[in-house]
């Protein structure tokens, strides 16, 4: 029951029961139909490891029948799945900025996509690096049309998208203090 967090899902055909099997007595006729005996409700909510739980075993509505043991350990696996999330205004670091400039980039914040192992995305969300995504001016500053590429950090794991790709730019040079006669 439930969701399991961001970026994992349950595995069913993982789990592990102990005891694998339980003993169920009634009547030969309903005892011969049986191929499964369920399990109450194992809540998943927002687990992002592995869960393990001792759980009551949920017999048909069949009165006449008994469930040796009535309880048993469940264990869920959890596997990573891969997610995406926008994560928006990421700003924009500049790098490269002339120490005689005032440099200003537009837009200066961005919406990032990010897309991969759900452990990872969900860091990032959860704590956006102040260089996740930069300008590097050095360059720029002689190509003359104030356009400049948005670079994306390299993460492990994940892919990262910047929106907008570009950027513009101006890099106004500060005026030398006038000298003295």
């Amino acid at each position: 029951a439930g969701e399991a967090g961001a970026g994992f899902r349950a595995n069913p055909r993982a789990a592990v029961i102990d005891p694998p099997t339980v003993q169920v007595s009634g009547p030969a006729g309903i005892v011969s139909r049986l191929t499964a005996i369920r399990t109450a409700p194992i809540d998943l909510a927002w687990a992002e490891k592995d869960v393990v739980s001792v759980v009551k075993l949920a017999p048909p509505a069949d009165r006449l029948l008994t469930v040796r043991p009535e309880e048993v350990k469940a264990t869920l696996r959890l596997e990573e799945i891969e997610m995406a999330r926008t994560l928006t205004g990421v700003p924009v670091l500049m790098k490269g900025c002339p120490a005689d400039a005032q440099c200003s980039i537009d837009p200066p914040e961005i919406a990032v996509r990010v897309e991969g192992a759900g452990p990872v995305v969900r860091k990032l969300a959860a704590k956006v690096p102040e260089n996740l995504v930069f300008v590097d001016l050095a360059a720029q500053a002689a190509a003359g049309d104030n356009l400049v590429r948005i670079q994306t950090l390299s993460v492990r794991g994940v892919a990262l998208t910047a929106m907008p790709a570009v950027a513009k730019f101006a890099i106004v040079r500060k005026a030398a203090a006038p000298s003295a006669p």
